[in-house]
């Protein structure tokens, strides 16, 4: 899986899903914000955050999400949002990043503290901690998050072209490979594509 994104060329979709039939997919491609149903080329894809081999918790989704509010501005021109996210792709994060106190405010970042807040606040308890942002950092060295699908869209439709993509098989056989291994697996989107 991390070979197939190290040789990510830096625009739009990866190069060898462009002869998986993306190109027929029935959504069509948008440049602006009126498709939900659409893949955003003009974004990052986010096959997975923070380092899969290291982290001890794999969370499944389906696809990173879309917010014309949020996401677009931070994932396209926020200089220091597009580096991470390049160092995600060579997996070159050691973290699930999106958790750590420096991109809790990121849309991203809202999203996943909620998604493990009250994680974080036990975990708070049960340590002892003196602030929740421990417990955010304990939490982001043990968790990473795959996509399935890794390009964002506002809402996930899965077809026959979208689930025979070259990076959707890659990750899949990844995540059939990992079943093997000790780690915690979580499908929070996706239960039947995986």
């Amino acid at each position: 899986m991390f070979d197939f994104w190290k040789r990510y060329r830096g625009s739009g979709f990866h190069h060898e899903d462009d002869t998986s039939n993306i190109e027929n997919v029935a959504w069509k491609v948008h440049e602006d914000d009126n498709h939900r149903f659409a893949f955003h080329k003009n974004l990052l894809p986010v096959p997975y955050v923070g380092n899969p081999t290291k982290a001890n918790i794999l969370i499944l989704m389906l696809n990173p999400g879309y917010s014309p509010i949020l996401s677009y501005p931070e994932e396209s021109s926020d200089n220091k949002m597009v580096h991470m996210l390049k160092k995600n792709l060579q997996n070159d994060v050691d973290i699930c990043w999106w958790l750590s106190e420096e991109w809790k405010d990121s849309g991203a970042g809202l999203y996943w503290r909620k998604a493990f807040g009250k994680i974080a606040n036990e975990l708070n308890k049960i340590k002892g901690y003196s602030s929740l942002e421990e417990s955010f950092s304990l939490l982001s060295q043990n968790i990473a998050i795959i996509q399935l699908v890794p390009y964002h869209s506002q809402k996930m439709k899965m077809t026959k072209h979208v689930r025979n993509l070259k990076s959707s098989s890659i990750i899949r056989e990844y995540v059939h490979e990992i079943k093997k291994s000790s780690k915690l697996l979580v499908v929070r989107r996706g239960r039947k594509e995986y």
